[in-house]
């Protein structure tokens, strides 16, 4: 933190051993009442990241959806490495894990309308419901609360989107037991949700 208080060295040598993983983005990097911050994701600190692990993966919502969570509001070196290392060693993951997963269609820009008896003909909804009974599962074997499971999983941007479920419905992130600055938490309109629901 001195570093960032006092001024970088001109020579990346020169800079404490601890802080030079963090010059080549040392323009982007301030102290905002004692924390560190990568412009709005919080720098995680080392002797922190076992506590956050614990909490990106708290919803068992696996190892991408941990990382894209994780990656808009926390910030530290090798982040996604070490999330993926922490989710493939979950035991809670590892008893519900998928044996064999089946292959996927193309997808195609006419709308079919899903039949009540062939549940599989609506895929965006059908995989929402066996991720949201995933985590049941999950945090029922833990003992957890389900509902932070959810939450989790609703703040958790959905892959090829950009946006979560909650930033599309309500226009902002909400509150989780991972730290994220006020600013993220302001309200945002999300635009071309349906072009990209689309594809």
């Amino acid at each position: 933190m001195i570093v960032v208080l006092v001024g970088w060295p001109d020579v990346k040598e020169e800079a404490p051993l601890i802080a030079r993983e963090y010059s080549p983005f040392r323009d982007e990097i301030s102290v905002q009442n004692g924390v560190l911050f990568q412009g709005q994701k919080v720098i995680i600190p080392k002797s922190l990241r076992p506590e956050m692990l614990t909490r990106i993966h708290s919803s068992h919502i696996g190892g991408e959806a941990c990382y894209r969570h994780a990656q808009e509001t926390l910030y530290w070196p090798n982040m996604q490495t070490e999330i993926k290392d922490f989710v493939s060693t979950c035991s809670t993951c590892n008893v519900y894990a998928h044996n064999q997963q089946k292959e996927t269609m193309l997808s195609h820009d006419l709308h079919v309308t899903s039949s009540p008896r062939h549940p599989k003909a609506n895929g965006k909804a059908e995989s929402a419901v066996k991720i949201a009974k995933n985590l049941l599962r999950k945090a029922a074997h833990d003992g957890d609360d389900p509902w932070k499971a959810i939450l989790h999983w609703r703040n958790t941007p959905t892959e090829n989107m950009g946006s979560s479920p909650a930033q599309r419905l309500m226009s902002r992130r909400l509150k989780t037991s991972i730290p994220a600055t006020n600013k993220l938490l302001e309200p945002v309109v999300v635009v071309g949700v349906t072009e990209k629901l689309r594809h």
